[in-house]
């Protein structure tokens, strides 16, 4: 079958449940529904094929019986674990000028890998709580790591969506636990400094909503500054004559407020790195 829309791909093995909700929507927008591709087909040894057929792009799924060019491609449910070995349809689906936000692989791996979108929060001045990346350390890198961080952490996976994996640790019990779960999994993982948000109640307290909202102010800016940068376009901020630092610290913004100890000295106004990369030895 030939075809030509909207086509909406996701992994058909995951189950988030996204699927549904965005064809359903594409239908509401577009008046038909989108062309659904399993994007397993597109991992290594799926045997779809990607090429150009009168300057689009044209995707083929052998054994379905499918031939599409897609207006629109929408990539979304793509589970992290999988994200490295999609990597390469991204790329070729970008050289072919596929119409999609889904295809800026460097994007979706700083996106997926927590280490990364670290260091990119870093480079952009993106305020954030001191970050620690671990990868199969010793007890006693562990412990180091723990101690230069306070004691009050949060463990997680860098690669992942949580749940089961995170971990509080303000002991050096729960730090030996969480060492030994992440070697057992053979995970890389990510030590940060507990940023006091919640009561002990397990209320959010004010600072807590007014730092999510400027965090997403700032990478909505920072997204839109890098953009500008590599298509050479001259954007300015609402509040020109400041540095990024100084905007997303809320030095000149009354409405946010960040208490000293919050965030390194380095994120306002510094260049020395706050984040820090420490692997076993060997």
């Amino acid at each position: 079958m030939d075809a030509r829309g909207v086509v909406l791909m996701t992994d058909h093995s995951s189950t988030e449940g996204s699927r549904a909700t965005l064809s359903t929507a594409v239908k509401m927008l577009t008046g038909q529904p989108p062309v659904l591709i399993d994007a397993l087909h597109f991992l290594p040894g799926g045997g779809g094929r990607a090429n150009v057929a009168d300057g689009a792009l044209q995707l083929e799924v052998p054994g379905k019986d499918l031939v599409v060019v897609p207006t629109v491609l929408l990539i979304y449910e793509i589970p992290p674990a999988k994200r490295r070995g999609f990597e390469a349809f991204q790329r070729l689906a970008r050289r072919y000028g596929a119409i999609s936000l889904g295809t800026d692989a460097d994007a979706w791996r700083t996106a997926t890998e927590k280490d990364l979108m670290v260091e990119q929060f870093v480079l952009d001045d993106i305020p954030h709580m001191e970050t620690i990346s671990l990868s199969r350390p010793s007890q006693e890198l562990a412990v180091a790591a723990f101690d230069r961080l306070g004691q009050d952490v949060w463990a997680r996976p860098a690669v992942g969506m949580g749940g089961n994996d995170v971990f509080h640790i303000t002991t050096h019990a729960q730090l030996r636990d969480a060492t030994r779960h992440y070697a057992s999994s053979e995970s890389d993982w990510l030590m940060a400094r507990d940023a006091t948000n919640f009561t002990p109640a397990g209320h959010g307290n004010a600072r807590h909503r007014s730092r999510r909202h400027t965090a997403a102010r700032a990478w909505s800016w920072c997204r839109a500054h890098r953009w500008a940068r590599r298509s050479g376009v001259s954007i300015a901020h609402p509040r020109a004559g400041m540095t990024l630092s100084q905007i997303y610290s809320g030095s000149r913004n009354s409405a946010v407020k960040w208490a000293p100890e919050e965030f390194p000295s380095s994120l306002l106004g510094a260049r020395r790195r706050p984040y820090r990369r420490l692997l076993a030895a060997g």
